[in-house]
């Protein structure tokens, strides 16, 4: 008895037709492809396949209850395709069905438990439910089958760093990020452009908000607005140490690059890496160039601001208060040439968060 090979159904895949809703799809044109594998799903029905490919045209269109009937499809055609149960988890999640979405994934891992990216998306999945522990296997899972799995990397620290690790976490991502810097953000519609984004953490990292997302946090401005997610392809470039220079050569196409490195006195040393990346690519259009923003530093500020007539800039110093009593501190105030009233802050914190003033050195205890 002999078996049928699952190279039978391939004459369809190599089919013009085929080829050109292909085309379609990967140029952003998902409402042509769809046609198209319509179109062919009339005489190959059965074909799981093409199922998955009409599924992703349909969720790129926002149809998200038809693609998860379209991968319904798929699996009933091929209980065994794995990445089907992976993608209608994807999309179940999308419609806001989490138990549904972890059922998939956890099918998914039972054909086969060997994808990373598979054991990431059960992960962030359990991560935004609160499910901290759980996610966080997840994500070591999804690192011991590839250890360059950035995704898991950056979620795992995120988790680390909010729940009293940041050790931990600092070593977790810089793991990741020495050997693959690049994390693409895909469009979910017809993109204007691809950009290359410069992301700092010399000194920043991820942290979990109050609805368990994780978000870097500190030095870097927010291009949510700047970019929206459905007009623009972004490449976030992590730079740790000389991994710019490392990876140079490997950097997608791009049309722009935004550098979202806003801080430095946190991140000198990454702003330096790409001032001297653009100094090698002189013809790249750019936001936010690194030579000024450099020249931002809170003391730089103060030198260039406080002569002007009108404006009052703080003038700022930064200690160490670790293993202190209040009269060294005092002490080391007082020579900076301070006095009360004085603003202090945490380093490394932003909006607020941390400020409080000083009326009297006797406050310091």
């Amino acid at each position: 008895m002999t078996r049928e090979d699952d190279t039978a159904k391939q004459p369809l895949l190599q089919d013009d037709m085929f080829k050109l809703a292909i085309s379609h799809q990967h140029a952003g044109r998902f409402s042509e492809a769809e046609k198209i594998y319509n179109k062919i799903l009339i005489e190959q029905s059965d074909d799981d396949t093409l199922l998955c490919n009409l599924s992703v045209s349909l969720r790129a269109q926002g149809k998200l209850k038809d693609a998860a009937t379209s991968y319904g499809r798929a699996i009933k055609v091929n209980p065994g395709n794995w990445h089907a149960h992976v993608n209608l988890g994807n999309v179940l999640r999308d419609l806001g069905k989490l138990k549904a979405s972890e059922v998939c994934y956890r099918h998914a891992i039972g054909i086969n438990d060997q994808s990373d990216n598979t054991y990431g998306n059960l992960g962030d999945l359990l991560k935004e439910q609160g499910r901290l522990e759980e996610a966080a296997l997840c994500f070591r899972a999804a690192l011991t089958i590839n250890h360059r799995h950035v995704d898991s990397a950056i979620a795992l620290s995120a988790i680390e760093n909010s729940t009293g690790n940041p050790e931990k976490a600092r070593k977790i991502l810089l793991k990741a990020l020495r050997e693959r810097p690049i994390i693409t953000e895909k469009c979910s519609g017809r993109f204007l452009a691809n950009v290359l984004l410069f992301v700092g953490v010399e000194d920043c990292g991820f942290e979990l908000t109050e609805d368990f997302k994780h978000k870097m946090v500190g030095g870097h401005f927010s291009t949510t607005v700047l970019l929206p997610c459905n007009r623009f392809k972004k490449h976030l470039f992590h730079i740790s140490g000389d991994n710019l220079t490392t990876h140079t050569e490997n950097l997608p196409r791009h049309d722009l690059i935004v550098n979202t490195i806003a801080c430095p006195d946190r991140e000198r040393q990454s702003l330096l890496s790409v001032e001297k990346f653009l100094a090698a690519h002189p013809h790249k259009p750019l936001i936010n160039h690194p030579e000024h923003v450099l020249k931002t530093t809170r003391d730089n500020n103060y030198k260039r601001l406080s002569t002007i007539k009108g404006i009052t800039f703080p003038k700022t110093i930064r200690i160490s208060t670790k293993g202190k009593q209040p009269e060294e501190i005092i002490s080391t105030i007082r020579d900076g040439g301070f006095n009360t009233p004085i603003i202090i802050r945490r380093t490394g914190t932003q909006s607020a968060v941390s400020t409080e003033k000083i009326n009297s050195f006797d406050d310091i205890g």
